[in-house]
């Protein structure tokens, strides 16, 4: 089931700046802003990393990647497509 939905609780971490740690599930280690981890001594490594900086953490990052994946801009992006598509068709 984990595999099969996407985690909202993603955006909401990176709409606030925050890094991810995440267990190793599609959603999250196909996304090169969070750091998945496949054991306890990896997800404890990730922490150690980001606390000590030894990860550089830009929050502007994750705040634009959160941006661009509102419901809002989701829309958008899509009634952009559509509207290109139907001068395409007209043409």
């Amino acid at each position: 089931v984990t595999d099969s939905v996407s985690p909202v609780k993603l955006y909401e971490y990176f709409s606030a700046g925050k890094p991810v740690i995440s267990s190793d599930i599609y959603e999250c280690k196909n996304n090169p802003l969070v750091f998945t981890a496949t054991s306890y001594a990896e997800f404890n490594q990730h922490i150690y990393e980001i606390l000590k900086n030894k990860k550089v953490i830009n929050s502007k990052i994750f705040q634009d990647y959160a941006k661009k994946n509102t419901w809002s801009f989701r829309v958008n992006s899509l009634e952009n497509f559509v509207k290109k598509m139907n001068k395409i068709k007209k043409n």
